[in-house]
């Protein structure tokens, strides 16, 4: 009998650790913030989340992804300002594609002297910023990979 006992406590534990767990945000981080927040639940190989990197300022969660080139993706959310028109931003990109993601159209391209992809979902508005060689297809990758935390 204790042996059955020990099999499905090891088995348990097994799966919890080698199970996807869901995307979170540090409690300090989550606690502050008032609109729906996303992570990536995967990101391309060799991308991280720079665990120490999550901030919460004057409204904007901000957290930054490493890439295996040594550069560094910043990803930021804020709640969709009120007067902001998504489409008239997305026209202001060169160079654009589009992604389907879980939470509507993703688009991607050249802005200003960078590489964004952005996304308007539950209210929020993801950014993601990184510099301008990186191929728009990597940001349109992880924002089709992003789940609501919060």
């Amino acid at each position: 009998m204790g042996s059955i006992v020990i099999v499905i406590a090891a088995a348990g534990l097994a799966f919890w650790y080698f199970a996807p767990h869901a995307p979170s945000l540090p409690a300090n981080v989550k606690d502050q913030i008032r609109f729906s927040a996303f992570l990536p639940a995967e990101l391309p190989p060799g991308y991280a989340i720079q665990e120490n990197s999550y901030a919460y300022q004057n409204g904007v969660l901000t957290y930054r992804i490493s890439a295996p080139n040594k550069v560094t993706v910043l990803a930021t959310e804020q709640p969709q300002p009120t007067n902001f028109d998504i489409n008239t931003f997305y026209k202001g990109l060169k160079n654009s594609r589009s992604a389907a993601t879980p939470y509507g159209t993703a688009q991607a391209g050249q802005f200003l002297k960078s590489e964004v992809g952005t996304l308007t979902a539950s209210g929020t508005w993801l950014l993601l910023s990184a510099p301008e060689n990186t191929d728009s297809s990597v940001l349109l990758t992880i924002l089709s990979h992003m789940k609501q935390t919060k």
